[in-house]
């Protein structure tokens, strides 16, 4: 066997140890190699190994950035890299152990190939405490799609900016991506924004196409929103902007965000938005926000007058604020559009979250 391990081109050392090690374990060379073999993948493979050797990857990289500007200044930077103080700042932390919104919600909508375990058991908890959240999920991502295409119709907006990422389900007609929606019914670019690098990564390699932007921004803060459309090309004119689901409901104070952004933006802009409520349903949606809470994944649903509130300076396109599954549900054209998964509304309908299309109005 010795001779056989010599074969694969190791180091003459490299094999007596390994033989010596064996010897000592009083097993044979292939199963020790099989053990090592086995720990190194379980090390390759385990989150907290992962974070631990991103953590030293990001440090390097903002060293060697230091180095360069305290040798070159500016000019030490390639053409086409962002700016100093973008790739000197500290990044985001990647979280490799807690629950993703975006990984949960995607198991919930029928896929989840991306998500880990700790997503998969939230989502299998919270589908079995609150049996419609599925369901009306899928609502919700309808909801957007139609909302999408009515802004199209509506005309004067011909860009798409998307405030939290979601994860692409190639496979499921009935609900494509949102670049794809804006380049064949807006007729442009599309720009998605979002802070966590795992979900960054995972846009970038997957969302691809003519005017398809995905750009590092705390999608919860207005200015950095309204700075990061203004840099790449977003800001003069009316865009449909995106929040994605349960993005409204991480925040503490969505009013103030909502009137922030809508300030900055230019006349005729449009938000598409959902937001979960206690209204018809408290006990199944207080049971949601109870098991997200307690997976660290703070949710606030509010109330239609609360919304309603929130949005009075607002525009409401028709038919105003109402339960995803009630909005245009019939507006879908059968011969050039993919079925959509939620119906007319019917009695089982969850009614679990409130919807709207909203404008900024002239002065």
């Amino acid at each position: 066997m010795t001779e056989a391990i010599r074969a694969w081109g190791l180091a003459p050392e490299v094999v007596e140890q390994l033989a010596l090690h064996a010897a000592v374990r009083n097993q044979s060379v292939a199963a020790l190699i099989g053990e090592l073999l086995t720990e190194g993948v379980d090390r390759l493979t385990d989150p907290e190994q992962i974070a631990r050797r991103l953590d030293r990857e990001a440090r390097r990289v903002r060293t060697e950035a230091r180095r360069v500007l305290d040798e070159h200044g500016d000019d030490g930077l390639e053409a086409g890299t962002p700016a100093a103080s973008e790739q000197a700042r500290t990044p985001t932390p990647v979280d490799l152990v807690r629950a993703d919104p975006a990984r949960v919600n995607h198991v919930l909508t029928g896929h989840g190939d991306d998500a880990f375990d700790t997503d998969r058991r939230l989502a299998a908890r919270l589908e079995q405490q609150t049996p419609g959240l599925s369901r009306a999920l899928r609502g919700v991502l309808a909801f957007i799609r139609r909302a999408i295409r009515a802004a199209a119709k509506a005309g004067g907006v011909a860009q798409l900016a998307v405030l939290g990422v979601d994860y692409p389900r190639p496979e499921d007609l009935s609900l494509p991506d949102l670049h794809t929606l804006a380049a064949s019914h807006l007729g442009g670019p599309t720009l998605y924004l979002d802070s966590r690098p795992l979900v960054l990564a995972h846009a970038r390699a997957s969302f691809r196409g003519e005017g398809v932007r995905v750009v590092e921004a705390d999608p919860t803060d207005p200015d950095a929103v309204l700075n990061a459309l203004a840099a790449n090309g977003f800001g003069n004119r009316p865009t449909v902007i995106c929040l994605q689901p349960l993005l409204l409901e991480r925040m503490t104070d969505p009013r103030r965000f909502i009137r922030t952004l809508v300030a900055g933006l230019p006349v005729g802009s449009l938000l598409v938005l959902t937001h979960l409520t206690t209204d018809h349903e408290p006990d199944a949606v207080a049971a949601a926000v109870a098991t997200y809470r307690a997976c660290d994944l703070p949710l606030t649903p509010r109330s239609r007058a609360e919304l309603s509130a929130m949005l009075a300076h607002l525009d409401l396109l028709a038919p105003g604020l109402v339960h995803p599954h009630q909005w245009h549900t019939a507006t879908t054209d059968p011969d050039t559009e993919p079925p959509l998964p939620d119906r007319s509304p019917g009695p089982t309908e969850p009614a679990l979250f409130h919807a709207a299309l909203a404008a900024k109005p002239h002065p």
